[in-house]
């Protein structure tokens, strides 16, 4: 399997913290999931990144916020 984020590494926003990275974060997700063949909490983990992005994204999704808004309504989502 290959997993790469869909929009690209987007070079000409760096640093200015405007990326979104939820489809990053899925691809990680799902790539977790498929290594979690051989490792099954890593199958946990991608499963638990994606359900935490995916209940961001349906939350949020409409809203424009930046990189780290992003980041910490995930992180915050995973460890509550």
């Amino acid at each position: 399997s290959m997993f790469e984020p869909t929009h690209g590494s987007a070079p000409d926003i760096a640093g200015k913290g405007i990326a979104d990275p939820t489809a990053m974060l899925f691809t990680t997700a799902r790539m977790l999931e498929w290594l979690g063949q051989k490792d099954s909490a890593l199958a946990v983990a991608g499963k638990e990144l994606f359900d935490a992005v995916a209940a961001d994204l349906v939350e949020n999704g409409a809203e424009q916020r930046d990189t780290q808004e992003i980041k910490d309504a995930i992180c915050k989502r995973l460890t509550s």
